[in-house]
C-alpha cells in the first residue's frame, strides 16, 4: 500500500492510493483523489 503522488497541469495536486500484491501483481484498489483523510484509506481497505 502506497500512495502516488502527481500534479495537474492546473497546478492542483493529486493523491493515487494503491495496494498491489506483490505475488501475483494485482490491484485491487487505485483510488484517486485530491485529497484523503484516514477514513477515506480505512473505506477503501474494507472494499477489499
Amino acid at each position: 500500500m502506497e500512495f502516488v503522488h502527481d500534479q495537474l497541469a492546473t497546478g492542483r495536486k493529486l493523491r493515487i492510493l494503491t495496494v498491489v500484491n506483490t505475488f501475483s501483481r494485482f490491484s485491487p484498489v487505485i483510488d484517486p483523489r485530491f485529497s484523503y483523510r484516514g477514513e477515506d484509506v480505512v473505506r477503501a481497505l474494507e472494499r477489499i
